[in-house]
């Protein structure tokens, strides 16, 4: 089960480095390219989820194994996620409108003032958390920093998890990366990439 925030998406397959055919015909593989890239996957999302394939694997006899290097993803399957709000899609087309009306040093200078607790928080430069942290306040007048205080939803009490984290040799990961670039663009990284 993918816990990869990009590889949820039918876009950069290669950039994402996604399973291909052969290796997703060796076992099954789920939440790997499904989503249009022109819709959007929270955390909250990907959690609901994943809970539902980790339930269906459960039915089937089987081992759910995550894997996926998008550690809030992870956290929020393992630790559980504060309950927030659903923000109606005209409050969020509002708030990137905003954003990109006044540009994001305007709009942090606006959230320090509206609500500096949680602009204490974040990235001045972050756009997409700001604008989130924006659009929170606007639909219910709470903080964001408000929400994320409440007690996080646990996952299911029948769940247990081993963890299992692979942490090669800097240089050996290093190494790999720069021939993994290589492959990358073998394979027709830029093209995916202008595609998108």
């Amino acid at each position: 089960i993918n816990a990869d925030s990009v590889q949820l998406y039918d876009a950069l397959h290669v950039l994402a480095a996604q399973p291909d055919a052969n290796e997703q015909a060796q076992a099954p593989h789920k939440l790997y390219g499904f989503l249009d890239p022109n819709k959007n996957c929270s955390a909250a999302d990907w959690r609901h989820l994943a809970i539902q394939e980790i339930d269906k694997a459960h039915a089937q006899g089987q081992t759910p194994i995550i894997v996926g290097g998008t550690g809030f993803y992870l956290n929020t399957l393992l630790k559980g996620l504060s309950p927030m709000p659903e923000i109606p899609a005209d409050i969020r087309a509002k708030a990137i409108a905003h954003q990109q009306k006044i540009g994001t040093d305007a709009l942090f200078a606006e959230l320090q003032e509206r609500d500096p607790e949680i602009a204490a928080k974040l990235d001045p430069k972050n756009t997409q958390r700001l604008t989130r942290a924006w659009e929170v306040l606007e639909h219910t007048g709470k903080s964001l920093a408000y929400w994320q205080s409440q007690p996080p939803v646990g996952p299911p009490a029948h769940y247990q998890f081993l963890t299992c984290a692979l942490l090669p040799p800097r240089d050996y990961l290093y190494e790999r990366c720069n021939l993994r670039f290589d492959i990358m663009l073998d394979q027709g990284a830029m093209e995916e990439a202008k595609w998108l």
